[in-house]
């Protein structure tokens, strides 16, 4: 598998489960042994990365109030729009 085609493997996993963290699709994605092998040459961070400055994938970051030392985030498609609702 080639790097192209390891991000579009990661992009339809994330359009396939509409958005998810980053902890849930690597977990998506380990849970096919085939699809695990091939991109195991490929690190899924950097992949996540890579797509993320290609605007291919967007990236929510947040802080919960009890865990401010604690940066999450949470991946959609390109093309997703986002609303933030109640918020100071």
């Amino acid at each position: 598998m080639t790097r192209d085609e390891a991000k579009t493997l990661v992009l339809s996993k994330v359009e396939e489960i509409q958005g998810c963290k980053a902890t849930v699709l690597a977990v998506t994605i380990a849970s096919t042994s085939e699809q695990m092998e091939s991109l195991l040459p490929y690190p899924l961070p950097e992949l996540i990365e890579e797509l993320i400055e290609e605007g291919r994938l967007i990236e929510i970051e947040y802080a919960l109030p009890t865990m401010s030392y604690r940066i999450k985030s949470f991946l959609l498609p390109e093309g997703s729009l986002v609303r933030i609702r109640g918020a100071k």
